[in-house]
């Protein structure tokens, strides 16, 4: 979310929904941290058509337009459609989300972890894949000029030297502002964990997809990791996927997944806009 739309809305991050039935009210009461909704989902999808797509495209001013460009574009276009993965759960309540805030983990090596760990991109339900490689871009060149929040820390180092009750309650009072969903801008914007979805690619590691918590602060509702796999004799894109059962059921999310892939196989709807985006119920 971006500083605008936070400012419009109070500082909060999205909308509290109303029109939710009792018993859906009632499980955020039932299920109270993040890692007990817990879900997890993996799956293997075949390349062959997207990497066509992406070779006949990855020239001029998007030469280097790649996989993960273009799982952020079905993401983003599969959140237009159903806005549900994108809720929240903040102080009991379920919230729909103002934007689409995606963190992209970006350390990868120990020289990468003592500088930033991550960049932290905002898109709109209308992005294109070239509105996502333009962001994505642009966030990674903030990132080396040192002008990106990732590096932030919610208090300064000098916090570290007092007595460890100190840090504690320092941060006691960030969790109650974050659970009447109160935690300032600032704060939020050098968080992973204030977010739509982390996301991480471990393709260039030559290793599998690992599952990724979704963390005991903030409200983060999905967690995502890809890498490259083999499908008989062709590639396929390998991802397993983290999420908060609370914000939407099994079903809903299993229909999320399968949208997201058929996305992946037909990568030429996402160079137009949506045809329709649908907004989260009231």
């Amino acid at each position: 979310m971006n500083h605008t739309t936070a400012v419009a809305n109070g500082g909060r991050e999205g909308r509290v929904i109303q029109n939710l039935s009792v018993q859906d009210r009632f499980i955020p009461y039932y299920v109270r941290s993040p890692q007990a909704a817990q879900n997890f989902y993996e799956d293997l999808l075949d390349l062959t058509d997207a990497e066509v797509w992406l070779r006949s495209r990855a020239t001029g001013e998007f030469a280097n337009l790649n996989l993960l460009h273009l799982v952020l574009a079905a993401y983003v276009r599969t959140v237009a459609v159903m806005p549900g993965i994108n809720r929240y759960v903040s102080g009991g309540k379920l919230y729909a989300r103002n934007g689409i805030t995606v963190v992209i983990s970006a350390a990868k090596n120990e020289s990468d972890r003592r500088s930033a760990r991550f960049v932290k991109v905002d898109f709109t339900p209308n992005d294109t894949i070239y509105d996502v490689y333009r962001k994505v871009g642009a966030a990674v060149q903030q990132l080396k000029a040192g002008n990106s929040l990732a590096t932030a820390t919610p208090f300064p180092e000098s916090l570290l030297k007092m007595p460890r009750p100190f840090i504690h309650f320092a941060f006691w009072c960030l969790r109650k502002l974050d659970e009447y969903d109160r935690l300032p801008v600032k704060y939020r914007d050098c968080s992973p964990y204030h977010s739509s979805l982390l996301i991480s690619s471990l393709a260039a590691h030559g290793v599998r997809p690992t599952y990724m918590s979704l963390g005991d602060f903030g409200h983060l509702p999905m967690s995502l990791s890809i890498s490259t796999n083999t499908m008989g004799d062709r590639r396929a894109l390998s991802f397993r996927v983290v999420y908060d059962s609370r914000v939407a059921d099994v079903y809903y999310f299993t229909e999320a997944f399968k949208y997201f892939k058929q996305v992946l196989n037909n990568p030429a709807l996402l160079e137009q806009g949506p045809e329709t985006v649908f907004e989260d119920i009231f």
